[in-house]
């Protein structure tokens, strides 16, 4: 017999939304009660933010309120900062406390950096520790190079290992080669190997193809792959 994990196990494995939505539409025909873990997996298969608010509606009808995580994921939908942050408003009017990954979706959602280093300082409000993922987020949105040194730093003081994401958004916010292949020396000391994409960002700030290939050899015992 089906159940509502069945479905709700089935929905997760859609290939797309409106294959979810059919199997929304079954489970009522079945009599099946969807509940939070079904909405919250139909939330996540929507493609745009207009596809999320009517999973949000359809919650409404079924009175199943919606927690952190439908919000998180409305967050990861929503088509503009504007409209993140007022899902922030609306956890905050539900009273539903948001963690790392909300403020980690909302910085990056914002426009600015200076918008974005404003939910740094909402998490240290709310008790929340960041992690490598919110200041990878944060140097993604530094508007210079020196902001995203200073961010590296403030990972340092909170003991937060940065991984090869962190390094290769360093490398792309750069201003000179020779300070984006300082970053291959500091993988190494960290233990992180760098990937395609980083070897792809050093290469975009060499003036030269053929210099930066020979530059990042003697500078990395790395294999380039």
């Amino acid at each position: 017999p089906f159940t509502v994990a069945t479905f709700t196990s089935l929905i997760n494995k859609a290939g797309s939304f409106k294959e979810s939505i059919s199997l929304l539409e079954k489970m009522e025909a079945h009599d099946l009660k969807p509940n939070l873990v079904t909405f919250n997996s139909l939330v996540n298969k929507a493609r745009t933010q207009k596809e999320a608010v009517s999973i949000l509606d359809k919650m409404a009808e079924h009175h199943v309120k919606p927690d952190r995580v439908t919000f998180t994921s409305l967050i990861n939908k929503a088509e503009s900062f504007a409209a993140a942050r007022e899902y922030l408003g609306k956890m905050e009017e539900q009273k539903i406390t948001p963690d790392s990954v909300t403020f980690t979706s909302l910085i990056n959602k914002a426009e600015t950096f200076k918008d974005a280093f404003e939910f740094l300082g909402k998490m240290e409000e709310h008790k929340l520790s960041p992690d490598r993922f919110t200041f990878t987020s944060l140097i993604n949105k530094a508007d210079t190079f020196k902001d995203a040194l200073e961010l590296l730093e403030k990972m340092g003081e909170l003991n937060i290992q940065p991984n090869e994401f962190t390094f290769t958004s360093l490398i792309n916010k750069a201003d000179t080669f020779k300070a984006a292949l300082t970053f291959l020396d500091k993988m190494k000391e960290h233990n992180v190997k760098p990937n395609v994409v980083t070897f792809n960002s050093l290469i975009n700030k060499a003036d030269k193809f053929q210099e930066a290939v020979a530059r990042i050899s003697q500078n990395s015992s790395s294999e380039i792959p």
